[in-house]
C-alpha cells in the first residue's frame, strides 16, 4: 500500500489494488468511511464512501477490480500491510 496519497483509503485483494479520491482529510473531526466490494460485479466493482457527523454518507467514488479473492486466506489487515509492520495508532 506505499504510496498511497493523504487523506486516500486504498483496498487490496489477492495482490491487486484500487486507491480512492483523497476526501478523508478532516481532522479534528469523527469520519465515517466504509468500501464496499462485489466480486460478482463485473465493472465498478468497489465502492468507496465517506460522512462526518453533519455531512450524510456519500459516494466517494467506484473503481474497477478484477482480480478475484483467494480461494482461501488467514489474514485481513485493516490500516496494515500483511506484513503487519504498519500498525494502526488510531
Amino acid at each position: 500500500m506505499g504510496g498511497v496519497p493523504e487523506g486516500s483509503l486504498n483496498l487490496g485483494v489477492n495482490g491487486s489494488s484500487v486507491t480512492s479520491l483523497p476526501a478523508y482529510t478532516a481532522k479534528g473531526d469523527w469520519i465515517f468511511f466504509a468500501v464496499s466490494y462485489n466480486s460478482l460485479s463485473p465493472a465498478d466493482n468497489v465502492i468507496f464512501y465517506v460522512g462526518n457527523k453533519t455531512t450524510p454518507v456519500s459516494v466517494v467514488g467506484t473503481y474497477p477490480l478484477t482480480k478475484q479473492p483467494a480461494a482461501s486466506f488467514n489474514a485481513i489487515c485493516i490500516g496494515n500491510r500483511n506484513s503487519r509492520d504498519r500498525p494502526f495508532s488510531g
